[in-house]
């Protein structure tokens, strides 16, 4: 039986790019065999490419603009 929590969790997941949505597996994926340090960094890593990735500076410039193209997104989990 899906929970209602279960039921946050995917639409959290959902509003996310299909791109942070594959790093987001792969971190899961590796934390098992990873050492911590080289989880962070990998995290890291993944993270700044994210940053900079075209999609992600067209919306840091909307924002910047206040025309943020996209109000369905937000930060709430």
């Amino acid at each position: 039986m899906i929970t209602v929590r279960c039921v946050k969790v995917f639409k959290w997941l959902c509003s996310h790019t299909p791109e942070s949505l594959g790093y987001i597996k792969r971190l899961v994926r590796s934390a098992i065999d990873t050492p911590p340090a080289e989880g962070l960094a990998l995290e890291r890593n993944l993270f700044m490419r994210l940053c900079v990735s075209d999609q992600a500076l067209a919306r840091m410039r909307s924002y910047e603009a206040k025309t943020i193209t996209d109000p369905s997104r937000s930060l709430e989990p």
